[in-house]
């Protein structure tokens, strides 16, 4: 599979980054060079948690979002694999 563009808009600044085959959406951040939240990056904790805007991403666990903050469209990006092109994904300010 080809690497794919994630979309990230963190402290109000939108990057593309480029994002491999398995790679989470929040080590793709990190390997170019961002610096979103994070804590445990086990999906316990929700420091990471970000709003899907556009596209699909699969988590691989969540044990803290709540069936609503999922509905609304939150995800944890230290679970988060891109299934597809067009991700974006918008952390709170």
């Amino acid at each position: 599979a080809a690497a794919r563009t994630v979309t990230i808009v963190l402290d109000g600044r939108t990057h593309e980054v480029p994002c491999e085959p398995g790679e989470r959406v929040l080590a793709a951040a990190q390997r170019a060079g961002l610096e979103p939240p994070f804590s445990c990056e086990e999906g316990y904790c929700s420091c990471c948690m970000a709003k899907l805007t556009a596209g699909e991403v699969e988590m691989a666990t969540n044990d803290c979002l709540t069936p609503d903050l999922l509905e609304e469209g939150w995800v944890l990006t230290c679970q988060s694999e891109c299934k597809g092109p067009g991700v974006k994904v918008e952390y709170p300010d």
